[in-house]
């Protein structure tokens, strides 16, 4: 752990970021990998959360407490926050209707600042600040069911 706990230190130390807390920094970006580095089932699970319990729970729980002891790590944001990526991973996957459209098009433009366009990235909030997430399904399977052949005129 201490090999993995050297070379985290080292990439944030190389970027010279220009942040303020690197605890936080640092336990964001230990969340992100860890959330992605953890499988995800291979069809859809009707209890998420216990699904993720029994199998990933531990694996994070000794991984980053080992961290931990090399270095200093907000332990409950990093588990709380890996989960909650992983979650959003699996969405994606099973149930991409349950994201809001902000996260989505963020996750299409990559997590670049400024990567989207403050036009789209404002109109995204605007649609999830209006509720319009129902239209959006409307919209979206009836233009699946034109796709694949199933629509009417």
């Amino acid at each position: 752990m201490r090999k993995v706990a050297s070379a985290i230190k080292r990439i944030v130390i190389e970027e010279d970021l220009k942040i303020t807390d690197r605890r936080s920094y640092t336990s964001l970006v230990v969340s992100r990998a860890l959330a992605y580095a953890l499988p995800l089932p291979t069809s859809p699970v009707e209890a998420l959360v216990q699904h993720y319990n029994s199998g990933n729970r531990a694996i994070v729980s000794d991984f980053v407490s080992a961290l931990n002891e090399e270095m200093v790590l907000d332990v409950d944001a990093v588990e709380a926050l890996t989960f909650k990526i992983w979650r959003m991973r699996y969405n994606l996957v099973f149930a991409a209707d349950t994201l809001d459209t902000a996260t989505i098009v963020n996750i299409a433009f990559g997590d670049a600042v400024g990567a989207v366009p403050p036009l789209l990235e404002k109109a995204a909030q605007e649609m999830d600040a209006s509720r319009s997430s129902y239209v959006v399904s409307l919209v979206a399977n009836q233009m699946g069911c034109h796709i694949n052949g199933k629509a009417e005129g």
